[in-house]
């Protein structure tokens, strides 16, 4: 199964590879917004976590965009924002999942 972690934050998105590689997931990586548009226009992926604020650009845009493109892939949304009008937003727009921030990886 291929794993698109987007996740502007360095030392997170590290670990978030780390432990999905050794549960048999083979995953890339994106760090910023731009990134992200690249490889998803580009390659598929079974599913994608990905963080709501991102440098050059907002999450639940990319989300908008790969709905738009009828591509069917799992979205796990990653968030800081706990509100319940938030997550809803989210989910509408295609996301599967909303994490909130902080998380344990397990989840």
């Amino acid at each position: 199964m291929k794993l698109l972690l987007i996740k502007g934050e360095k030392s997170r998105l590290e670990e978030m590879v780390d432990y999905f590689s050794t549960t048999g997931w083979v995953c890339e990586q994106a760090k910023d917004f731009d990134e992200a548009t690249l490889k998803i226009s580009t390659y598929t992926y079974d599913n994608i976590v990905l963080d709501v604020d991102l440098q050059g650009g907002n999450g639940m845009e990319l989300i908008s965009r790969i709905r738009a493109r009828k591509i069917d892939t799992g979205i796990v949304i990653l968030s800081g924002k706990k509100s319940i009008a938030d997550k809803v937003n989210g989910l509408n727009l295609g996301g599967d999942d909303y994490l909130t921030k902080p998380f344990h990886l397990e989840e």
